[in-house]
C-alpha cells in the first residue's frame, strides 16, 4: 500500500532489519567459534586427566613390579641361606648359627632399603606428575578464562556498534521523514 509519490525514496531506505541481520550474524559466528574452542578446551582438559590417571598407574605398577622383583630376589637370598645352613648343620653337629644371623640381617636390611627406595621413587614419580599435570591445567584454565574474556569483549564491542547504528539509523530516518513531512506540507499548502 503506497501513500503518497514520495513513499517509493522512503521505502528504499535502509531498514533496521538490516542492521540487526549483519550484528546478529557477526554475533552468532563469534560465539559459534568460541563454543568451538571451549569444546576443544574441554577435550584438552579431559586428555590431561586421562594423561595424569595414566601417569600416576603406570608409577604405580613399575613401583609394584620393582617391588615384587626385589621380594622375589630377597626370597631367594633368603632360601639360598637357609639351605646353607642346613647344609652346614648336616655336616657337623655342633654349628654356629651366629655366624649366619649376620647375613640374614644384611638380607633383611637390604630389602627394606630396596623397598624404602621404590617408594622415595614412586612419590618423586607420582610428585613429578602432578605438578605436570598442575601446571597444563593451569594453563589450559587461564586460556579458557582468556578466550571467555576475548568473546565477551568482541560481542560487547559488537553489541555496542550496533546500538550506535540503530541509534544513527534511526536519527537519520528520523531526519529523512521528517524532511519529506515537511515537504509534504508545504507541497500541500501550495
Amino acid at each position: 500500500m503506497q501513500c503518497g509519490p514520495h513513499y517509493g525514496a522512503i521505502a528504499a531506505l535502509p531498514k533496521y532489519g538490516d542492521f540487526f541481520q549483519a550484528a546478529d550474524s557477526i554475533i552468532e559466528e563469534r560465539f559459534s567459534n568460541y563454543s568451538t574452542q571451549m569444546k576443544n578446551s574441554t577435550k584438552d582438559m579431559n586428555s590431561l586427566n586421562i594423561d595424569c590417571r595414566a601417569k600416576f598407574r603406570s608409577a604405580e605398577i613399575h613401583a609394584e613390579r620393582n617391588s615384587i622383583k626385589k621380594i622375589d630376589k630377597f626370597n631367594t637370598d633368603w632360601k639360598h641361606l637357609q639351605q646353607k645352613i642346613e647344609k652346614l648343620i648336616e655336616q657337623r653337629d655342633d654349628c654356629e648359627l651366629d655366624e649366619h644371623e649376620n647375613d640374614m640381617n644384611v638380607c633383611i636390611e637390604l630389602l627394606k632399603e630396596d623397598l624404602l627406595d621404590i617408594e622415595e621413587s614412586m612419590g618423586t614419580a607420582l610428585r613429578i606428575a602432578y605438578v605436570q599435570y598442575e601446571n597444563e591445567l593451569k594453563r589450559q584454565l587461564n586460556k579458557l578464562v582468556e578466550n571467555t574474556g576475548e568473546f565477551m569483549g568482541q560481542t560487547n564491542e559488537q553489541v555496542q556498534g550496533f546500538a550506535i547504528e540503530v541509534r544513527v539509523h534511526c536519527l537519520e530516518q528520523f531526519d529523512i521523514t521528517s524532511k519529506k513531512a515537511l515537504d509534504l506540507d508545504e507541497a500541500g499548502d501550495e
